[in-house]
């Protein structure tokens, strides 16, 4: 007993002495932080003193709004205040603008590559004094805020969609994922250098639909040897996809589409125009809608999918099974996994898809601002919005979302941008266009037996 009460007498001097030196740590930070009149803050320690809570949405939305005003949102529509946040600033201590401080930022740099400049991305380290610091934080919050605003939204509304889906709806979300380079088991040296090693594309696709009142969702996986990942590759991948689609239940009309923001592959006119001629398909598919998620937050369920498909890939490899070619690949794949469905898309029918898309489709002004596109067989339209809503489908969006409507013609000439001002707000206007009647030159999407024939 005596050797156990010693022992619990030298744990607590132990933990006493730990206490104090956390304390004088403690301390000396806060003194330290006096001197350089500064604090580290992350994202989270700044956000409750300059906007609202997170958990009332509406009022978050409506508080960073009112602080971005005419810098970011220049519709010439007035913006209401919140009236909770609209004096909230972040508290600073004070400091002596005579010293300085170092920090480090992420900017935009040239670099002779022989004759060439290109534009690389590199991380500097700034000298400037501490009012400069702050006065360029609070310039670039608006602009923060608004990609925080545009993050809380699209995650929001689409997860409220995915538990609201109709019978006779789906969502099908999707991203390319990296390219699948084919390697052996045993190579040569040689095969590392130039062009020897040929690569596989890979677009995957998560999509859900209702059946008996559950939500199921089914992984597809759509590859081709073509690499290309510009708007008809993105067409002849999609189609591949509605195809399965159509195979399930057969009373889908409605196709709702979520994707990551890149303007080269999802977000431009080429796309834009696609959605209008799906239904030449697809004649059951009476409206379309495309979500985008915000710049740099695009990762979801299909890039699981895409993992799925290179680790076994990379597994089978591991049991000496070459991975040499396109048709080796697709037949290990389809063999070894069961709950993803594999669909193959010719490089012949990217071509085409690339044949057949104009080349002077009218652009529209403000497409990266777009995070929803509408498009709906009754309608002459496209609807373009800031925000996805889907409590304002058959309607012009009534809660500050509304971009513009559009008419995509075959020349910047013909194109016709109809402004809000000219449609009542108690008119219901369905969002697009009668395309079949403005549109003379051939179908963009190709059938099957058409893909065959040629």
């Amino acid at each position: 007993m005596p050797n156990k009460k010693r022992m619990n007498e030298d744990e607590c001097r132990v933990l006493r002495r730990k206490i104090k030196i956390m304390k004088y740590n403690r301390e000396k930070e806060n003194l330290d932080d006096e001197k350089s009149g500064i604090n580290e803050a992350t994202e989270d320690d700044t956000k409750p003193n300059t906007v609202c809570s997170r958990r009332n949405y509406d009022l978050y939305r409506k508080c960073i709004r009112s602080r971005l005003q005419k810098k970011i949102l220049e519709r010439g529509k007035s913006i209401q205040e919140c009236q909770i946040c609209k004096n909230k600033v972040i508290p600073y201590n004070e400091f002596s603008n005579d010293q300085e401080i170092e920090y480090y930022e992420w900017g935009r740099d040239k670099k002779k590559v022989g004759q060439k400049e290109i534009n690389i991305t590199k991380k500097f380290k700034r000298t400037t004094q501490i009012r400069n610091l702050i006065l360029k934080l609070e310039d670039s919050l608006p602009k923060f805020l608004l990609h925080t605003a545009n993050i809380i939204n699209q995650y929001q509304i689409i997860t409220e969609l995915k538990k609201s889906l109709n019978d006779y709806e789906t969502l099908a979300h999707m991203d390319f994922s990296e390219n699948y380079s084919y390697i052996f088991a045993k190579e040569v040296q040689s095969l590392h250098f130039g062009g020897s090693r040929g690569q596989v594309s890979l677009h995957t696709i998560v999509i859900y639909i209702k059946k008996r009142r559950k939500i199921i969702n089914y992984s597809l996986c759509t590859v081709s040897e073509c690499t290309r990942h510009d708007s008809p590759a993105v067409g002849a991948h999609l189609q591949k996809a509605l195809e399965f689609v159509f195979e399930k239940p057969p009373n889908i009309t409605t196709v709702h589409i979520l994707t990551d923001s890149p303007s080269s592959q999802y977000r431009n006119k080429y796309i834009f125009y696609i959605m209008t001629q799906l239904q030449n398909v697809f004649s059951s598919l009476m409206s379309v809608t495309w979500n985008y998620q915000e710049l740099g937050h695009g990762k979801g369920a299909p890039d699981d999918v895409g993992v799925v498909v290179k680790r076994m890939a990379d597994y089978q490899l591991k049991r000496l099974r070459d991975m040499g070619d396109f048709s080796t690949f697709v037949g290990i794949v389809r063999e070894n996994i069961k709950n993803v469905e594999i669909r193959v898309v010719e490089e012949h029918e990217i071509r085409e898809k690339g044949i057949h898309l104009s080349k002077n489709i009218a652009p529209f002004k403000g497409t990266m601002l777009v995070h929803q596109v509408l498009w709906d067989s009754e309608s002459e339209y496209l609807e373009f919005r800031k925000f996805s809503c889907y409590e304002c489908v058959d309607t012009i969006c009534k809660h500050d979302k509304h971009i513009q409507l559009h008419k995509i013609y075959k020349s910047a000439i013909d194109s016709e941008v109809a402004p809000t001002s000219r449609i009542r707000k108690e008119q219901n206007v369905r969002p697009l266009a009668k395309v079949k009647g403005t549109w003379e030159n051939q179908s963009f999407m190709v059938t099957p037996t058409e893909a065959m024939t040629s």
